[in-house]
C-alpha cells in the first residue's frame, strides 16, 4: 500500500505508471487492427489481386429455315412482304421436309416491278404473285452442284423450271442467274437468283398483269 501510495503522491513520481498505461493502450490498439484486417480478408489473400476473366469467344448464328432466313437477310424485303400479302407461310418454306428456294434479290424484283408497272409487289394480284412464289420452289432439297449441265425440273408449282450450266454459272429459264448458291438452311437450301421468275402459263406477264 506504501508503495502504490507513493506512485500517486506527486506528478514527478507518478510519471512512470502513465508512461506505462499509454505503451500499454498502444500495443493494445496495434494488436486490435490487425485481428480487424485478419479477419476481413482469407489468409494468404492480402495483396493478391484475381486475374481477368476472358470474354466467351463469340457463338456462330445459329441455322434457320427457308423463312426465317428470308426474314433476316435484308436482301429481300420486298420478298418477305410479299410472302406475308399472299399467306405463303406454310410448311413448305418454314416445315422440316427439305426443299431449294430461289430468292430473287431487290434488284431482281425492282426489274420485275419496271417490267410490269407497278411500284410494289403489293400491287400484283394475290392469285398470282403466289402462283409465282410456288414456282420459286422446288420439292428437293439441291445445291448448284446438283444440277447438271442442262434439264428441267417440276416445281411446287407444278410447272417446269429449265436450267443450263455456263461454266461455274447456273442459268434458269435462260434468263436468271443464281448469284449467292448454296446457303444452307435448316430445312433444304437457298439461292439467290438476279431475275422473277415467271411460270410458263403466266407468260407474257405483262398480260396477266393490271
Amino acid at each position: 500500500m506504501k508503495n502504490q501510495y507513493l506512485l500517486l503522491r506527486g506528478p514527478a513520481q507518478g510519471l512512470p505508471l502513465a508512461l506505462f498505461l499509454l505503451l500499454a493502450l498502444s500495443l493494445f490498439t496495434a494488436c486490435t487492427d490487425d485481428e480487424e484486417a485478419a479477419l476481413a480478408l482469407p489468409a494468404g489473400a492480402a495483396n493478391t489481386e484475381q486475374p481477368e476473366q476472358s470474354q466467351a469467344p463469340c457463338q456462330p448464328m445459329e441455322m434457320q429455315n427457308v423463312w426465317v432466313t428470308v426474314q433476316v437477310d435484308r436482301r429481300f424485303p420486298q420478298l418477305e412482304n410479299t410472302i406475308k400479302h399472299v399467306g405463303f407461310i406454310d410448311h413448305k418454306l418454314e416445315g422440316k421436309n427439305d426443299i431449294t428456294f430461289f430468292a430473287p434479290s431487290i434488284e431482281a424484283v425492282q426489274k420485275f416491278l419496271e417490267k410490269v408497272g407497278k411500284t410494289n409487289l403489293g400491287q400484283v394480284d394475290k392469285k398470282i404473285m403466289r402462283e409465282i412464289i410456288r414456282y420459286h420452289i422446288l420439292i428437293s432439297p439441291r445445291r448448284t452442284t446438283d444440277f447438271g449441265s442442262m434439264g428441267a425440273i417440276t416445281t411446287f408449282q407444278q410447272e417446269f423450271l429449265r436450267y443450263q450450266t455456263s461454266g461455274a454459272t447456273i442459268i434458269l429459264n435462260g434468263a436468271a442467274k443464281i448469284i449467292d448458291p448454296n446457303i444452307e438452311c435448316t430445312n433444304g437450301f437457298l439461292h439467290v437468283i438476279d431475275e422473277v421468275l415467271i411460270p410458263p402459263s403466266l407468260e407474257p406477264i405483262e398480260d396477266y398483269i393490271n
